[in-house]
């Protein structure tokens, strides 16, 4: 069974407890958020953009949003990091993102603030896209709080209104306030790229875990959204949780 056919797998037995086919996500507009022209999404880890990829792909395809792709690290192991790198630009290519590697140094080391201040000011975006503060991996965290530090000052330098999107893989969010709904197709996409990271999948076969991830990130959406004790409206399977604030 390929990927494809395991998500439709899932969305067949949705189908069958709901008795219906799920309805289309409801625009972005309609969770408050306003279009968006830049997004920049920093990953911690080669594979992580995938990981993190709903919600810049519901942008893109509904307002059209540039996404770039900023890798904070490629992993620890060194000999593994030209073959991440390769893998990366496949799987960028893979969701219709955009590839930024603004790093100097030939040893691939984790992104400097100096590196990110850089494309910041070369993309001017209006968006970032980051995994939030406590996400459970060392990687992650140093990835969140060097993110959190540079915007802050930056958007404060450039005058410029920004929005930052935290989101979770290793540990939950302590306080989401955005459920974004995705659809089997958008699944579907982030998983193919997520298969590029070959390496990685012989190692451990995660691609797997994707749409659970995303069920279960609906199931504690539609409560912890909307409060304890909601009933899920039936309007899809899958969804990403973020925290969404604005520095301006």
């Amino acid at each position: 069974m390929d990927f494809a056919a395991y998500v439709s797998q899932q969305s067949a037995l949705w189908r069958a407890a709901h008795g219906q086919d799920a309805g289309a996500p409801a625009p972005l507009s309609a969770v408050g958020l306003e279009p968006l022209t830049t997004l920049l999404l920093v990953a911690p880890h080669p594979d992580d953009e995938c990981l993190m990829a709903g919600f810049a792909l519901r942008a893109m395809e509904e307002w059209g949003t540039r996404v770039i792709v900023l890798p904070f690290s490629y992993g620890s192991k060194v000999e593994r990091r030209t073959g991440r790198q390769e893998e990366l630009r496949r799987a960028v290519t893979a969701l219709g993102f955009e590839l930024l590697d603004p790093r100097e140094s030939s040893l691939l080391d984790e992104l400097s603030p100096a590196e990110l201040v850089r494309s910041l000011a070369a993309l001017a975006p209006d968006a970032v896209l980051f995994p939030h503060s406590g996400d459970g991996h060392p990687t992650h965290i140093r990835c969140s709080r060097q993110v959190s530090e540079v915007v802050t000052l930056w958007a404060n330098t450039a005058r410029k209104r920004l929005h930052l999107f935290e989101t979770s893989y290793w540990q939950d969010l302590p306080e989401p306030n955005l459920m974004v709904d995705l659809t089997p197709d958008h699944v579907i996409r982030m998983g193919s790229a997520l298969l590029e990271h070959r390496g990685e999948i012989e190692r451990n076969p995660y691609h797997l875990s994707l749409p659970a991830h995303l069920i279960d990130s609906r199931r504690k959406g539609v409560e912890r959204i909307s409060g304890m004790g909601s009933r899920d409206a039936g309007s899809g399977l899958f969804a990403q949780l973020l925290r969404h604030s604005v520095k301006s």
